[in-house]
């Protein structure tokens, strides 16, 4: 059985130095939670860390896929270990640099990613402002100028190395409380209802939260394998949640959007021109497909 964990330090076992209802995290008696021994002494030593340390962690149901992303060997290493002592945390891949962990996050999902900042190359921070969905990040680094930069970036947490065990625990932790809450937002969304043809707007999951999409406000939609675009004119930045165009072709009023390519659906309201099998409206050109191009000239309102 996979154990999740809350943190807290090891106290005496014995009866008379910790009573049973010692446990602050649980209030249980201390038969809830289950030591882990750090090991890899060499390791440890290294970076200025000690030998070992043990903690003790209240067993609950949920495992995070891990993936580390640093240059240095030795701090792969390290937290590599520290991903296997706690037994809520899974390895889902280890790299040296963002390339690799591209390769990663194309193949393999990846709830958690532990990411340096300064790599040959490319940066953590320019790696983590290129991706188009991000899993939890955790930037691990030995410079402390960059932190309110990346609080701007949406990470969890900012850990300097070398980084303690019990630093680490707490940050995973935090991860841990974030992945329930936005399991807990999943949950809620899928008893909402979708939209008809009637209705003004429809909710999705985007950015770890439920956002409205206002009918009238999108202009187009595009497709990324298990993913889609929703670009409204409200925001410079498109909505990304996770599903086919032909899931959210489905809440769309069918005589005020068309399906123009296999990656693009239109709002015909929207369109400002269309020339040489492009599709224009804004700033955003969107190719028109030959299988579709008829379908389009029907449905729009010109005259010949």
């Amino acid at each position: 059985m996979k154990c999740a964990i809350k943190f807290h330090p090891k106290r005496p076992t014995t009866k008379t130095a910790a009573p049973a209802s010692a446990c602050a995290m649980c209030g249980g008696g201390w038969n809830c939670c289950i030591p882990i021994n750090t090991s890899c002494t060499l390791h440890r030593m290294a970076a200025g860390l000690p030998q070992s340390c043990i903690f003790t962690f209240k067993i609950e149901h949920m495992t995070l896929q891990c993936l580390v992303v640093d240059d240095e060997s030795l701090s792969r290493k390290l937290l590599e270990e520290n991903i296997r002592q706690l037994p809520f945390l899974e390895v889902a891949g280890v790299c040296k640099n963002p390339f690799e962990a591209m390769a990663v996050l194309q193949e393999k999902k990846v709830d958690l990613m532990f990411l340096d900042i300064q790599m040959p190359g490319m940066t953590g921070m320019t790696f983590l402002q290129g991706l188009v969905v991000k899993p939890m990040v955790i930037l691990v680094t030995a410079y402390s100028e960059y932190a309110l930069e990346s609080y701007a970036l949406d990470v969890l947490d900012y850990l300097l190395k070398p980084v303690s065990m019990e630093r680490f625990t707490h940050a995973a932790y935090k991860a841990l409380e974030e992945k329930k809450k936005r399991n807990a937002l999943i949950k809620q969304a899928d008893t909402l209802p979708g939209a008809d043809a009637n209705e003004a707007a429809f909710f999705v999951k985007a950015d770890y939260a439920l956002v409205k999409v206002n009918i009238a406000e999108i202009t187009h939609i595009e497709s990324m394998k298990d993913y889609i675009k929703i670009y409204v004119e409200t925001s410079k930045r498109p909505i990304i949640t996770k599903s086919t165009l032909k899931g959210i072709e489905e809440k769309l009023p069918e005589k005020k959007f068309l399906k123009v390519h296999k990656s693009f659906i239109v709002q015909l309201s929207k369109i400002a021109s269309i020339r040489n099998q492009t599709i224009v409206i804004g700033d955003h050109e969107i190719p028109l497909s030959d299988a579709h191009a008829t379908a389009l000239m029907q449905a729009l309102p010109y005259q010949k």
